[in-house]
């Protein structure tokens, strides 16, 4: 069982270098490439259900029923395989790195997800518009060039997802224990 949990997550996970996965033919308007430093931590990958934002160098995103996890450009949830894949797109991005109160602020918002107080975490804010109508106010939480957790605001956070980052290899040890 193990073996195959593993097997579907490598499926999951975006093994490169930060280049877009499957974008050929995108649109001109189309965003496919995440500024730095994001793009050491996500990249877009284009896929019948449209673009997303996934994660890469073999991680994955773990939503809190434990199930892989993409921001996707089409819908909200369970995208619809849409008639061309490159239908629903990322049309607008734009970042920081949040500094004083509102890194303060920003790691506060975990604390109030329950997990513990961690002012050392470098959060950045990614804030990316679909041609479909969905923003994305994205938060990776940096700590030593790594993300621990990325959360997901929808439509300025009338909803949200508090993702947990992690490498294949730390979830091989987990499932392992």
């Amino acid at each position: 069982m193990k073996f195959l949990l593993l097997f579907a997550l490598a499926l999951f996970a975006i093994n490169t270098v930060a280049s877009p996965v499957n974008c050929e033919g995108a649109p001109k308007e189309a965003v496919t490439e995440l500024p730095s430093p994001l793009n050491e931590w996500a990249l877009v990958f284009c896929s019948p259900s449209g673009h997303a934002i996934a994660p890469i160098d073999g991680h994955i995103w773990l939503a809190p029923n434990g199930k892989p996890f993409l921001f996707q450009a089409a819908a909200l949830t369970n995208a619809p395989i849409l008639e061309a894949p490159h239908s629903a797109y990322y049309q607008s991005v734009v970042h920081r790195k949040l500094e004083g109160k509102q890194k303060y602020g920003t790691n506060m918002m975990l604390a109030k997800a329950g997990l513990p107080e961690d002012q050392s975490l470098h959060p950045w804010q990614l804030d990316v518009q679909s041609n479909k109508g969905i923003l994305y106010n994205l938060f990776f939480y940096e700590k030593k060039g790594a993300v621990e957790y990325v959360l997901g605001c929808i439509n300025r956070c009338n909803s949200s997802v508090l993702i947990k980052s992690r490498s294949l290899e730390q979830l091989s040890k987990e499932l392992n224990k």
